[in-house]
């Protein structure tokens, strides 16, 4: 979707569109000249686990900003350490077989090799060789692991809007990420798909119910943003789900029994204003008890 031909189409026929869109960062030659243009002293500080700053290849009006997210260094960091552990264990197992005199023809290390660096991404941190002196070598590539570690946690927009700045650029992206969340929810926690239905009245219903419990789920987590609860909606949901509710019935006369929940339910309860956790006795009556 990020292609040339998608760029020149959202401003063809002379439409004002302004486009803010995230790039591919690797195997781009466009990614590569931002990344080669990246000033250490140039980062405006957004937030306390982000960063931003412009670049600008040439003339055309097109602007790049590279966000530097504290948080997605670290997950990406992880993430490169245990496949780096894992390939350096694959090259050690060829470096002892090699020694032993189990593995000798030349091209059998190699395709040995190539399978151990192609596996966990191992050719963006090593490079191996054999030559006459050592029939199989590798070793920890410095010019790689400088490359890899420039793009740590590290993500590049581009957009033809002139009038944003590099905070906003920020914000704005992290909009687009709280939609494709919420889309998430749509078709996984709130289960809108698949849709069984075969009627198109029936359908609407369905996707109506699934986007108004998703409404409601983001009004909630305004609401516990707003009373500084340390909880997201989904946490919250399943801390309420410890609240019982039950008909009791004794010689006809039937009460209504509410269970208060769990401590983590009670502290959200309290903390939400919320008086009473009853159902509506219309839900819980007599004519319901059995339902």
């Amino acid at each position: 979707m990020v292609s040339h031909d998608t760029f020149q189409s959202l401003s063809a026929d002379g439409r004002e569109v302004r486009y803010l869109l995230g790039i591919r960062g690797r195997r781009s030659d466009e990614a590569a000249a931002v990344f080669d243009r990246l000033d250490d002293k140039a980062w405006i500080v957004v937030d306390d686990g982000n960063r931003v700053q412009e670049v600008r290849l040439d003339d055309s009006g097109l602007r790049y900003f590279v966000v530097d997210s504290a948080e997605r260094r670290e997950y990406e960091q992880e993430l490169r350490e245990r496949s780096m552990k894992a390939v350096a264990e694959q090259l050690d197992k060829i470096t002892a077989a090699v020694k032993a005199g189990r593995l000798k023809a030349a091209e059998k290390i190699g395709a040995r090799a190539g399978c151990a660096v192609a596996r966990n991404h191992g050719n963006r941190y090593y490079s191996w060789e054999i030559t006459q002196d050592s029939p199989f070598r590798y070793w920890q590539d410095e010019g790689k692991m400088k490359a890899e570690k420039l793009r740590e946690g590290k993500y590049i927009l581009k957009t033809d809007d002139a009038t944003i700045t590099a905070e906003e650029s920020v914000g704005i992206y992290k909009q687009l990420s709280d939609v494709e969340w919420a889309y998430r929810d749509l078709k996984d926690v709130i289960a809108m798909r698949p849709i069984y239905h075969k009627k198109d009245s029936r359908v609407c219903a369905h996707i109506f119910v699934a986007t108004l419990a998703l409404f409601l789920k983001r009004a909630l987590q305004h609401e516990l943003a707003r009373r500084h609860i340390d909880f997201t909606p989904t946490e919250a949901f399943a801390a309420m789900g410890s609240i019982g509710v039950s008909v009791l019935d004794m010689a006809g006369k039937k009460r209504l029994l509410t269970i208060s929940g769990g401590r983590d339910a009670r502290r959200l309860v309290k903390a939400l204003g919320i008086g009473n956790t009853a159902p509506p006795v219309a839900l819980t009556g007599p004519k319901n008890a059995d339902r």
